[in-house]
């Protein structure tokens, strides 16, 4: 999704760039409304300009990446291929700590990230940005709730940034009540952005993905009914999830796909509903 959520991105490397600006930045949002996908692309432009330090994406279906206790040590196994003189200080404390995972969350931090790095200090002028994503969907709350706390009260003398995105559970809400955590913190709701700045994303994201789904499965290259694809966008409403899912259903080889885009028109106006809908038809197309 190249392109969608322009001004957002915008806003998130201004705040990435600016040395002075806060140290961490919160993305949050309801279910459905695009977070992993503002995540992947913010961190393809970090990447681009050489301040990504490294990335995270937490899923409840995943066993590696629904334990929060392999978030840090993840984050600086990948940031001591980007920084050789942070690694040479990560071995010495590995030797110490051989299996980072074994110690409880403040001592991971201290130990595999903020301690090197602190002896670095001086290595890197330009801030360096660790993301992590849909902090919600590690299964250890509490864990998750000291996770933020550990962040957020860190000293590092090192220019790192942190940029944590998830819903707006209560375990999050919590980890973020921090005395003078307010000062420390730039947040965004993604939720909250201009209903139409986000429908104006979904037709441009739709609209892309329709046009390359007709170059590759419709033999004539005929256009989209009109009328089913404006449906289409219409269900979509404020969901990245719904158009995402939808696509998802029209790309699947075995069905006939003007039928599946006229099934799509014909679901239930509410989004996360419709959703549920489609899911139901994609095994049997």
């Amino acid at each position: 999704m190249d392109g969608t959520r322009i001004s957002l991105l915008g806003d998130l490397l201004a705040w990435a760039t600016d040395a002075n600006s806060h140290r961490i930045c919160w993305l949050n949002g309801l279910a459905g409304t695009g977070k992993t996908t503002v995540a992947e692309s913010f961190c393809r432009i970090l990447a681009q300009k050489d301040m990504l330090g490294a990335s995270f994406f937490c899923s409840r279906d995943n066993e590696t990446k629904r334990n929060v206790r392999n978030i840090i040590p993840y984050l600086a196994k990948v940031l001591a291929h980007m920084l050789p003189c942070y690694q040479q200080e990560l071995i010495t404390v590995l030797s110490t700590h051989r299996d980072p995972r074994g110690l409880n969350l403040q001592d991971q931090y201290q130990y595999i990230i903020v301690e090197p790095l602190n002896t670095i200090a001086g290595a890197r002028s330009e801030p360096l940005v660790l993301s992590v994503d849909a902090l919600d969907e590690c299964e250890d709350k509490e864990g998750t709730e000291e996770l933020l706390r550990v962040i957020i009260e860190a000293s590092l003398d090192f220019p790192l940034k942190f940029f944590l995105t998830g819903r707006p559970e209560v375990a999050l809400r919590q980890g973020f009540q921090v005395d003078n955590f307010g000062d420390k913190h730039k947040s965004y709701e993604l939720h909250n952005i201009e209903h139409h700045l986000v429908e104006a994303d979904i037709r441009m994201y739709l609209s892309r993905q329709l046009e390359i789904l007709k170059n590759k499965q419709r033999k004539d290259r005929e256009d989209w009914p009109a009328n089913e694809v404006n449906a289409l966008i219409e269900r979509s409403g404020a969901l990245f999830i719904f158009a995402a899912t939808a696509i998802k259903f029209l790309s699947d080889a075995k069905g006939n796909p003007t039928k599946r885009l006229r099934k799509l028109a014909m679901l239930n106006n509410d989004s996360i509903e419709a959703t549920r809908g489609i899911d139901s038809l994609i095994p049997g197309g």
